[in-house]
């Protein structure tokens, strides 16, 4: 018997699948953009490396689920099983071995974003607040590289220590190493984003009212108006609402996978009361659709840092250089009388064509012909209506194939 996949959920994987490249697709775009505009390792540029990495490890996760379905069946009815024995089993997907290791990498993933966020606030409230410390000084690029290494490599640590035996064998160090960074980041990241909203509420608000107050009293030949040096600090609007929104859906995908845990507790619980795995159509599907939620990430991420007025200029110019390229065709050859006649393009007339005449025996040797439009040869042209001789440039027979993607610059 096949352990693939049931035909009934054919179609599903299929939808999820092209649905999930072109997400990696949109994360990938945005990944480049960046890159191109010198943007090599801000917040944005890794949390959309994160997410192509994440993207991928789905991918690929569905692509194995699909060719070995019936085989991750038997093993869950096993692992919920050894879930009586071993409680923290039941917290996890009841998977083993390659598996499980894509479903680790995106829980990686999705803690590092997180991490990633949260010092990303920092960083945004420290300008907003225009916090400048005397030990900070001169050090403001190490400590945001410090910041951006431990974002990458402690959730990688913590989650290589919930395998060790004594985490394994305790739920409450397993869920507390498990979700700790997940959980700080929420709760730290939401103190400080409401703060900088706050800030710059009042900030906008003083800013306005010394402007008002300005505009109605007579200035002073010596006096230099201006907001005050609390409302001096300028922040950029457009990247405040679109900080907020990305941070409020990664906090709620965050609620989420903890919110999993639990139910995926409940499902092994019941999964191990029975005596065979479910080789449902419909739970295949359900397996399936629940893929969806992780690539849609890369997704938002593009939708949200992806579409500024930068960019959106840049898609712009690329989709009219390539309409235009597209557009560009030779001119058509019209036989008449056996000899192609050219219109010419910036007049309404036609322009005489050449008969090519090439001798027998003598395959180098070419005759060429004036003829008009009749087919008959002609030898003199009134001086008058004589045009200047115009350089043959040869063409390749074969042009190059111009890419669409060589107006953004990729080789």
């Amino acid at each position: 018997m096949s352990a693939a996949i049931p035909q009934g959920a054919l179609v599903a994987f299929v939808l999820v699948l092209i649905y999930s490249f072109l997400c990696l697709a949109a994360t990938l775009l945005l990944v480049y953009m960046l890159f191109a505009n010198g943007e090599k390792t801000n917040y944005v540029t890794l949390i959309a490396l994160v997410t192509c990495v994440s993207s991928t490890a789905s991918i690929i996760q569905q692509i194995y689920y699909a060719c070995q379905c019936r085989n991750i069946k038997i093993t869950a009815l096993q692992q919920a099983k050894e879930s009586r024995d071993t409680p923290t089993i039941a917290y996890g997907p009841l998977s083993t071995g390659f598996d499980l290791a894509m479903f680790e990498i995106q829980f990686c993933c999705y803690t590092i974003c997180s991490v990633l966020i949260l010092f990303w606030a920092m960083a945004l409230a420290r300008g907003v607040y225009n916090l400048r410390y005397k030990w900070l000084l001169g050090r403001e690029d190490v400590i945001a590289t410090a910041s951006k290494v431990f974002a990458l490599i402690v959730p990688v640590v913590l989650i290589g220590i919930t395998f060790t035996d004594p985490v394994r064998h305790s739920v409450v160090a397993n869920l507390a190493i498990t979700n700790i960074v997940l959980l700080g980041s929420l709760v730290m990241g939401s103190i400080i984003v409401i703060a900088v909203l706050v800030r710059y509420v009042y900030s906008r608000h003083m800013f306005s009212s010394m402007q008002g107050s300005n505009s109605m009293s007579t200035a002073n030949s010596n006096a230099r108006p201006g907001p005050p040096q609390g409302a001096k600090i300028k922040v950029d609007k457009v990247l405040l609402l679109r900080f907020t929104i990305a941070f409020v859906i990664l906090s709620a995908f965050e609620v989420t996978l903890i919110s999993f845990e639990f139910s995926r507790k409940v499902n092994a619980r019941r999964l191990a009361t029975q005596q065979q795995p479910d080789f449902s159509v419909a739970g295949a599907v359900n397996d399936i659709l629940q893929f969806m939620p992780g690539v849609t990430a890369g997704l938002l991420a593009f939708l949200l840092f992806g579409t500024t007025a930068q960019f959106r200029k840049t898609y712009a110019k690329a989709f009219r250089s390539m309409r235009w390229r597209r557009s560009r065709r030779p001119p058509s050859v019209r036989p008449a009388g056996g000899i192609g006649i050219w219109d010419s393009l910036d007049s309404g007339r036609l322009v005489p064509a050449y008969r090519c005449t090439i001798r027998a025996g003598d395959v180098d040797t070419i005759e060429m012909q004036s003829s008009d439009i009749s087919g008959k040869s002609r030898s003199a042209v009134r001086e008058e209506e004589r045009l200047p001789a115009r350089p043959i440039l040869s063409q390749p027979s074969s042009p190059p194939v111009t890419q669409p993607w060589r107006t953004l610059g990729i080789p």
